[in-house]
């Protein structure tokens, strides 16, 4: 999915290594979890294992110093970004537009 400046969908479909011989875009893939261990980990396992080299994991977290949290500070992989938000518990689409802000991704 490609979203534009205001947050609408402009392109979705599938990203080929071949179509981009000189640049690789990066690609934004978001998390928001409140520190359930298991499916936590299950997915940053499989975002490690994709095979497009040019991405990224934004996991906000809501449940900051769990073992989610810990976890992804001690792979050491500088693709996997934790954001854990300022202040009181937020709603889960307030965390979503936290998570799409950080994205740095020309794609998410």
């Amino acid at each position: 999915f490609k979203l534009g400046e205001d947050g609408v969908l402009v392109q979705q479909g599938n990203l080929q290594l071949l179509a981009f011989p000189s640049r690789r875009p990066l690609v934004s893939c978001l998390m928001v979890t409140r520190g359930r261990s298991f499916p936590a980990r299950f997915a940053v396992d499989c975002f490690r294992r994709q095979s497009w080299p040019e991405r990224e994991l934004v996991l906000v977290c809501d449940a900051p110093g769990t073992p989610v949290e810990e976890y992804c500070r001690t792979l050491g992989d500088a693709r996997i970004r934790v954001v854990v938000p300022d202040g009181p518990a937020a709603s889960l689409g307030e965390l979503r537009n936290l998570s799409l802000r950080a994205a740095r991704g020309d794609y998410v």
